[in-house]
């Protein structure tokens, strides 16, 4: 039963008498067992107005003062940072909550697995100073790490196998991803891409070398400067990377990412995917023989709310764009695919797709299954990631 006592909430909106005997109570009911600890410091930034706005402030408390709420629930739970197997911090400001956090900035984390952190939305974080080193002292079974519009810095993190970051806003993004290189098995990239202004020595980095990745996605929204983008797709040399996610939305990733596969050296490392997702795809403004010529060795597609996916299945019907009698052709697009999964389909789509499984077929190609419907790609990309 100890169990369930170890999911540890911190949170500075939190005015509850007795939280911190709540907190207690926790702690010890947890035994030494892992714990999962959630921090949200929202509070904290209208508390700041507040107290300082107040006619007395000999009247306010310490743990009226901005920040006070949540570090004196932060000194119950510091102490028992060796236990900790989660951390999600929320609603972060470098500006207001530096002391606080000072415990994390140069802690140790023996048995920390996961750590999600992610910036208050109004907090300007051109106000940053760069990458800000966290766990100074290690966090040796680290493994996956989110973080949204925050410039962290993790010097020690060789044995990282996911890193998810959302909004990115510094270019120790790109730091992060060499230091973390022997042992990364995902990366993602959501959101809004800023304006990371990259040093000199990256406007041509060096290649980062990424042995063991197998999944990349790059689900970004409108860019900032597409530039930054194409540094980190020039850079990637992903020789195993199995699993790729493209979200295509209102701006250039594809065009950015054709654009740097025309580097044999890129290309290579593209070569070897299997899975591929498209999101949002417009196919009546795309180039669909670049991207079947792009990735040679699909076996397995999706399409996530794409328009006008007729062009792309007769491009798989018709790869030389002559519409030769059915079989005729000797040239295959995707000769290896094995399933089609999509979150819709029109009628034109479904004739479609079923004389594409009649030609291949007939050309004894493996092509075994197609699903349609809201959740069928989560059921594909659950059952790709458990063969990776």
């Amino acid at each position: 039963m100890a169990d369930l006592w170890t999911c540890i909430r911190v949170s500075a909106d939190n005015r509850k008498p007795g939280r911190l005997e709540i907190q207690s109570m926790f702690l010890e009911r947890s035994r030494d067992l892992p714990l999962d600890v959630s921090i949200d410091l929202d509070g904290d930034r209208s508390d700041q107005s507040s107290y300082y706005d107040s006619d007395s402030e000999s009247e306010n408390s310490d743990e009226d003062r901005p920040g006070g709420r949540v570090a004196t629930q932060g000194a119950q739970i510091f102490p028992t940072m060796w236990r900790w197997r989660s951390l999600s911090i929320r609603n972060l400001d470098m500006s207001l909550h530096q002391e606080f956090l000072e415990p994390i900035w140069n802690g140790r984390a023996p048995n920390l697995e996961r750590l999600s952190m992610e910036a208050h939305p109004d907090w300007d974080h051109n106000s940053s100073s760069g990458g800000m080193p966290v766990f100074k002292l290690g966090a040796p079974k680290l493994r996956e790490i989110r973080l949204r519009q925050l410039p962290l810095f993790f010097p020690q993190c060789d044995f990282i196998t996911t890193l998810i970051y959302e909004d990115p806003v510094d270019f120790h993004v790109f730091k992060q991803i060499e230091y973390s290189s022997p042992s990364l098995v995902e990366l993602k990239f959501k959101g809004y891409m800023f304006d990371l202004v990259w040093p000199d020595q990256y406007s041509h980095p060096d290649p980062v070398e990424l042995p063991s990745l197998r999944r990349l996605t790059l689900r970004l929204d409108e860019l900032d400067y597409a530039g930054d983008l194409s540094i980190l797709l020039h850079s990637l040399r992903a020789p195993l990377l199995e699993a790729l996610t493209i979200h295509f939305g209102y701006n250039s990733t594809f065009y950015l990412l054709d654009d740097a596969l025309n580097q044999p050296a890129v290309a290579s490392s593209y070569t070897p995917v299997r899975s591929l997702s498209l999101e949002e795809a417009q196919f009546a403004k795309l180039d669909v023989a670049s991207i079947t010529a792009r990735f040679p060795s699909i076996t397995h597609v999706s399409f996530v709310d794409c328009k006008d996916m007729h062009l792309f299945f007769q491009h798989l019907l018709y790869p030389t764009g002559v519409r030769e009698g059915l079989y005729e052709s000797t040239e295959v697009a995707w000769p290896l695919l094995q399933s089609i999964c999509m979150t819709a389909a029109t009628d034109a789509d479904t004739d479609l797709i079923s004389r594409i499984f009649s030609d291949r077929n007939a050309r004894g190609l493996p092509l075994v299954s197609w699903t349609k419907g809201p959740n069928s790609w989560n059921h594909l990309q659950k059952k790709w990631e458990s063969v990776l």
